[in-house]
């Protein structure tokens, strides 16, 4: 029998250790909970860590893409401003293309740019800023700055010493500098050595240096008069050269004098071939005809040929520069026009001005370079017509090509021109009034602001003389471009249109008198015969007065690029400001 106490034993429990052992697991479950809560916000907020680390990294990724795309800009800029077409509108504007650069694990790309001027370029309208804004991006972490890229172009060098060295980058082989040098013969300084001074010498790390063949120097000895020294340098290497030149006095001691030294470099029109020089003149003292301190005009000699003895070398020369250097009357008084060729000025070319630049030595010393350009053309033959339709005889296949100015240097016959007053933008001439002849499609045009090689290709607006036509600026390869050139002085000549068989070709007008048995010639012997078709060298100066005294020389080159002519002065850049942009 069972005892009391074993029969107790199997009874369930009762209400309150029910209760107990309840309150006992609530705790329990409570306490893991509270763990379990404590371990989630512990992974959570270790999880929203790791994750804002990475954005963070991602953000400053994209920021540094953002800024290597502003050293991309900058880049950019660099190189164009020593290549053939130089800094252009394109270099800023054209980093926005669309599509977006890969670097890294991610991409940056170009939002917008723009060019101050817009449409700027060349020597006429320099740019001078471009503004962007470049996005780097990397995942969906974007990142955007603004910047702005100042560049200010210096046409060469200028100051009082006795050495003057110009940077040349020739980026082909074949090419040729003229370099022009303005300076001081007498002393301007108290520490100077008070004899006159005259070339030393003359160093072109590129190829030859000789100015007694090649260049000139024209010492003028008074007291306010400017000297002058012209120096052909060809550069048959590709790659950064220098041309240096000095002055020295007769004992050959160094002659330190206020100068302003000025160049450009022109490039081959044939890849593979040479410029090649033709002739030089240049003539000092008193009134002759490239040094005076009292003419506006000057006429060369008639005997001058680019060098050689009968015009044929003329017309075998494309190009005619002009180096000039002059001390002012007036500080603000500078050439601004040189017309070459015709009777007296009439019916003449109108060179364009290269490079321009104003020493600070208190003087106003300045030393500038024009050039024009005409394709040579050279034939034994002769001509007739009285309408646009030539006709050579005998017949030949060597016919003047398209674009070719013509001049009349034996026989009968003459061939009208035009002046007028327009500006270019890309390919369209606006031209606003017409002082004498008239515009004719097919024309050539030469103007301080122009590019040469330019040629009417069609009306587009206007009768008579005024408005709108179409125009083709030759390149490299005779394909056509556009410029943009601002209000100024035009002269339009007679142009080759178009060839035929049998020895004819067709030109922009009918000349004023007939041709008969007539000798036609292109390069620079056209630029020496004027609308009457008479031989002339006369040459007219703009904005020049008695007093100003200047000395200047003529030279005469063959095979030159007229699109690739390229100034010898050096580009600084600045970045004026960085920032980003609110999103």
């Amino acid at each position: 029998m069972k005892s009391c106490a074993n029969i107790a034993n199997l009874h369930p429990a009762g209400p309150a250790q029910r209760q107990r052992g309840a309150v006992t697991l609530a705790a329990a479950l409570a306490v893991i909970l509270m763990i379990a809560a404590a371990v989630m916000s512990i992974l959570a907020h270790s999880g929203s860590t790791v994750i804002d680390a990475s954005e963070a990294e991602k953000q400053t990724a994209a920021l540094f893409l953002a800024e290597s795309g502003v050293e991309r800009a900058q880049a950019a800029i660099t190189k164009s401003i020593v290549s053939d077409s130089g800094y252009q509108d394109t270099t800023c504007t054209g980093l926005v293309t669309g599509s977006r650069i890969t670097m890294g694990r991610g991409t940056f790309g170009y939002d917008a740019a723009t060019s101050v001027p817009p449409a700027c370029g060349g020597y006429n309208s320099p740019c001078t800023e471009c503004n962007f804004v470049v996005s780097g991006q990397v995942d969906s972490a974007r990142r955007r700055v603004r910047s702005q890229i100042q560049a200010t172009f210096n046409q060469g060098v200028h100051g009082h010493g006795d050495q003057f060295t110009l940077q040349m980058n020739s980026l082909r082989p074949g090419g040729a500098a003229l370099s022009n040098l303005a300076y001081r013969a007498t002393a301007t300084l108290a520490t100077d050595i008070s004899s006159n001074a005259s070339v030393g010498a003359c160093v072109n790390t590129g190829g030859a240096c000789d100015i007694s063949a090649y260049g000139w120097d024209l010492q003028r000895t008074g007291t306010n008069n400017v000297s002058n020294m012209g120096v052909y340098a060809p550069v048959s290497a590709s790659g950064y050269q220098t041309l240096t030149t000095s002055l020295i006095t007769s004992s050959k001691s160094p002659a330190a004098r206020n100068y302003v030294h000025t160049g450009i470099f022109f490039y081959p029109l044939v890849t593979g071939s040479l410029v090649d020089f033709k002739g030089r003149y240049a003539a000092t003292g008193g009134n002759s005809p490239t040094a005076s301190t009292s003419q506006t005009s000057g006429t060369l000699p008639s005997t001058w040929h680019c060098g050689g003895t009968t015009s044929a070398t003329a017309a075998e020369s494309d190009t005619l520069v002009y180096g000039f250097s002059s001390k002012p009357v007036s500080a603000a008084r500078q050439l601004d026009g040189v017309r070459f060729g015709g009777v007296q000025g009439l019916g003449g070319v109108q060179m364009r001005r290269m490079v321009n630049l104003t020493g600070m030595e208190g003087d106003f010393l300045y030393s500038q370079i024009w050039f024009t350009w005409n394709r040579a053309y050279s034939t034994s033959a002769t001509a007739a017509g009285a309408g646009t339709t030539i006709t050579l005889s005998p017949a030949t296949s060597a016919l003047p090509a398209v674009g070719t100015t013509l001049g009349v240097r034996a026989g009968t016959g003459a061939f009208g021109s035009a002046d007028l007053t327009g500006s270019v933008s890309g390919n369209v001439l606006t031209v606003t009034a017409v002082s004498s002849g008239s515009l004719e499609v097919g024309d050539v045009l030469y103007g301080r602001y122009l590019a040469p090689g330019a040629r009417v290709t069609g009306r587009l607006t206007g009768t008579g003389g005024t408005g709108t036509y179409s125009v083709c600026t030759l390149t490299q390869g005779s394909s056509c471009a556009g410029q943009e050139a601002p209000p100024g002085p035009i002269t339009a000549r007679v142009g080759v249109v178009s060839t035929g068989a049998s020895g004819t070709f067709v030109v922009s007008r009918a000349p004023t008198t007939a041709l008969s048995g007539a000798t036609l010639c292109g390069g620079v012997c056209a630029l020496m015969y004027g609308a009457s078709g008479a031989s002339t060298r006369d040459f007219g100066l703009a904005n020049i007065t008695s007093g100003d005294d200047w000395a200047s020389g003529f030279l005469c080159l063959a095979g030159v690029d007229p699109s690739s002519v390229q100034i010898l002065g050096y580009t600084t850049l600045k970045r004026t400001y960085w920032a980003e942009p609110v999103q």
